[in-house]
């Protein structure tokens, strides 16, 4: 490739040189090549070719090649040998030029690919840059917009608030969702308070219809007791009537028949004297009704028909005012007196039973005396159930035990007074003394207990503006304490009176 470079050199043969030179030889060689051909036809037509012979056709060729010798045509020969010399050179210098220029296309070639390499390197390393650059600036506050969103979502904490650093987009972005959280935020709490509110709500009527259905089933039980209280009093009343009837004939004619049962018995002691021998027949009639002890018993007898008789009448009293239908106002009435009459009424109840009386001689207390009654009946009723069971259970384990049920009465104040009944039965469980006074609540089996008693009990005393306290223990016993007012308030009495009212419609 030197050589050829010197050669090129040394021939002067530049890019436009060499142009020159084969544009030159193209003419010097269309002259050459124009003379030659002349030259040849010229020879050609010297000799006849299609009739030569064999002797002739070595003559033609020595003309031939003598003709070739001239100096003309060494002429033309040097000149095509030089020519062909300075091709021969100018093909090495293409040939060189080429070279080059295949080995600067190759070495262009490889810088190309160098510089595609390197422009894709860079603009990979440019991308990722920008990449980094952009997820930075714009990708991650969106990432941590998303996270908070996410966080507000799954806590329910909209105290959170995005971090707001720039004023573009994203910064736009970063405070509308802070808006946007504040306003659920602010709108949820009021959701929570709507429903709290309506919870409430809800909670308190459903107290209140509670307490309502509680209140009309109390009102229907005290109805229902209130009608069978009356009818039994109606019944209670006539019965009273009709037994009191005959009751006050026997009563008012036993005084009448001693005295004519002593009159035949003095009559029966003078006919003795003064016919002490009686004829046999009559002997034997004296001897067999036993004269002697029917006078003496006789008046036994009407003795305790009287006292058969006024016990009725004190029954039948006592029933009475037990009832007292004849007294539906509120009216001061002895309190000592409604217990003796529930005891009257009891008496078949508690001939086992020790009652012990201890009287504060109370002044009377308004009320209505029914209901009050009532209350005591309750009372007595529930310690005699108490004393019977525990009874039982005691005569199972061969223990002694004296049934004793012991009233006691007391002013605690100059307006108040207090009623107690102790008895020694079976205590009350814990459990069972808070729902003692509940509705429809009883220990008894089924079908022997309906459950109203003490709540009638109960809402009786309320009624009066009174307490009602039970104490149930293994020490002391169990105890049910009233304290009423000796005197009603003139609102309690006008609610009474409306209830009453409210009850006979």
């Amino acid at each position: 490739q030197k050589s050829l470079k010197r050669a090129a050199e040394t021939l002067n043969l530049t890019q436009p040189a060499v142009s020159k030179t084969l544009k030159d030889l193209e003419d010097v060689l269309g002259t050459q090549l124009m003379h030659r051909d002349r030259y040849i036809n010229n020879l050609w037509k010297q000799i006849d070719i299609p009739n030569l012979k064999q002797e002739e056709i070595l003559q033609a060729q020595q003309m031939i090649i003598t003709s070739l010798s001239k100096n003309k045509a060494t002429q033309i020969y040097r000149k095509f040998d030089r020519l062909s010399q300075e091709l021969i050179a100018i093909v090495k210098v293409a040939e060189a030029q080429d070279y080059e220029a295949h080995a600067a296309l190759k070495t262009v070639t490889q810088l190309q690919k160098k510089i595609i390499i390197i422009s894709v390197l860079t603009s990979l390393g440019i991308a990722t840059f920008l990449a980094i650059y952009i997820s930075r600036l714009i990708a991650n506050p969106i990432k941590q917009l998303a996270e908070v969103a996410q966080q507000v979502t799954k806590e329910s904490n909209f105290q959170l608030q995005a971090t707001v650093n720039t004023k573009d987009e994203v910064g736009l972005l970063a405070t509308s969702l802070n808006q946007l959280i504040l306003w659920v935020g602010e709108y949820t709490h009021q959701l929570e308070m709507s429903h709290k509110t309506l919870e409430n709500r809800v909670e308190e009527r459903t107290i209140e219809l509670t307490k309502a259905l509680q209140q009309l089933k109390q009102a229907q039980s005290q109805l229902v007791q209130t009608e069978k209280m009356s009818s039994l009093g109606k019944m209670v009343g006539g019965v009273a009537h009709e037994i009191n009837n005959p009751v006050s004939f026997i009563y008012g004619n036993t005084d009448y028949a001693k005295q004519y049962v002593r009159d035949l018995l003095q009559l029966i002691d003078l006919y003795q004297q003064h016919y002490p021998q009686p004829k046999p027949e009559i002997q034997e009639y004296i001897e067999e009704i036993d004269l002697d002890f029917l006078a003496e018993d006789f008046v036994k007898v009407l003795s305790s028909m009287k006292n058969g008789a006024e016990r009725i009448k004190q029954i039948v009293q006592s029933l009475r005012n037990f009832s007292r239908l004849d007294e539906s106002e509120i009216k001061f009435v002895n309190l000592e007196e409604g217990i003796e009459d529930t005891l009257v009424i009891l008496n078949h109840q508690i001939q086992h039973i020790k009652v012990i009386k201890n009287y504060g001689n109370l002044s009377l207390v308004e009320c209505y005396a029914a209901q009050i009654n009532q209350v005591f009946l309750d009372i007595i009723f529930n310690a005699i159930d108490a004393i019977n069971e525990s009874e039982s259970k005691f005569q199972d384990h061969q223990l002694d035990f004296v049934p004793t049920l012991k009233i006691q009465t007391e002013k605690i104040e100059s307006d108040r007074v207090k009623i107690s009944f102790w008895n020694n039965g079976l205590i009350i469980p814990a459990k069972i003394i808070e729902k003692l006074f509940d509705p429809f609540f009883t220990t008894k089996p089924v079908g022997q207990g309906t459950g109203l008693g003490l709540t009638n009990c109960y809402q009786i005393i309320q009624q009066h503006c009174g307490q009602i306290e039970v104490i149930s223990n293994s020490e002391q016993g169990t105890e049910f304490t009233i304290t009423l007012p000796t005197k009603m308030s003139d609102q309690t009495r006008s609610q009474e009176t409306a209830i009453l009212e409210t009850e006979s419609i």
